[in-house]
């Protein structure tokens, strides 16, 4: 099992909002993706658990506004990350 693996089944990532722009979540999502990044790629390593784990932050919501559920970002904070 790899580390990732043991991680996702660990659920040690709980999203209760939608990530936003320049949050300690969001790099910390994007830290997680990279831990196995390689692993991945050299063993061919399908990554369902990671796009499960974007699903789960609510990654597609970031320009949603706060006030219909999303993370509120615009698209400066977007393109600036």
């Amino acid at each position: 099992m790899t580390q990732i693996e043991e991680k996702v089944i660990n659920s040690t990532f709980k999203f209760s909002s939608p990530v936003t722009a320049n949050s300690p979540e969001l790099q910390a999502l994007f830290d997680f993706i990279a831990l196995g990044a390689s692993e991945r790629d050299r063993d061919r390593i399908l990554p369902f658990d990671v796009v499960d784990l974007i699903r789960r932050s609510r990654l597609g919501a970031l320009r949603v506004p706060v006030a219909e559920g999303g993370g509120g970002s615009t698209a400066r904070e977007l393109f600036t990350w």
